[in-house]
């Protein structure tokens, strides 16, 4: 008798927590933008409602992009509604782009997707220059020069990298991690699959940066070195 009861009181425990979950109920999952031009800020908010009994909890929202920039709130209570806002930044990108939005939450499924999709064209205002230190054409954006520093993916898989251009990325934050917030200017990444690129305003905080990127990423047994410690630290 004694076990039936447990039996049963642990049957209805599992039912009651099976049936009291929070739901994250979208309006849309996915957004198109259309045609933009390239260096238009494309904003947008995912809205979406607590269908269940139980608080939504937002543990993380992760993009595929460091060119997306999601915001959010949480916990959100049964019944109350909310956003997910996105601005995506269309600058150094051309032709048809998706990027995705991952958000993981304490629901019985842990994981939604969403995905911001646009065609970005190139701006007729845009005008090319050749930079002196040859690393690649630069472009000029509002009367402004843009200072890129390119690191082909191929020659940090030559000096022992092992892994995707978003690895290499993130040892290249992790290289600079203490020069984002330089006086000098701000950078942002405009990687593709072959490359990691790093953008600045300025040219001294160009130069600065690419010093410093040569003294770490010039030698395989340095760069060994500097995997272990960036994995460490999480930022691989």
């Amino acid at each position: 008798m004694y076990k039936y009861i447990v039996s049963v009181f642990w049957f209805v425990f599992v039912w009651f927590n099976a049936i009291c979950q929070p739901i994250a109920s979208f309006d849309k999952k996915q957004i198109d933008f259309g045609t933009v031009t390239e260096g238009t800020l494309c904003k947008y908010s995912f809205k979406f409602k607590n269908t269940g009994n139980k608080p939504l909890i937002i543990y993380d929202v992760k993009v595929t992009c460091g060119c997306t920039a999601p915001r959010w709130v949480s916990p959100i209570a049964p019944g109350d509604t909310s956003s997910i806002y996105v601005e995506f930044n269309t600058s150094f990108k051309q032709g048809y782009v998706a990027k995705g939005i991952n958000l993981i939450v304490n629901a019985n499924d842990p994981e939604v997707n969403l995905v911001v999709l646009a065609n970005i064209v190139p701006d007729s205002t845009f005008k090319v220059i050749t930079d002196s230190t040859n690393f690649k054409p630069l472009k000029i954006i509002t009367k402004k020069m843009v200072y890129q520093i390119v690191i082909p993916l191929e020659n940090l898989s030559k000096k022992g990298l092992k892994g995707d251009v978003e690895k290499a990325e993130n040892l290249v934050k992790y290289i600079l991690r203490n020069e984002n917030s330089n006086l000098l200017g701000s950078i942002w990444y405009s990687s593709t699959s072959d490359y990691v690129e790093i953008n600045t305003f300025s040219l001294e905080y160009k130069n600065l940066l690419a010093s410093k990127l040569s003294k770490n990423l010039s030698k395989k047994r340095k760069l060994k070195r500097l995997q272990k410690k960036a994995r460490k630290a999480n930022f691989l």
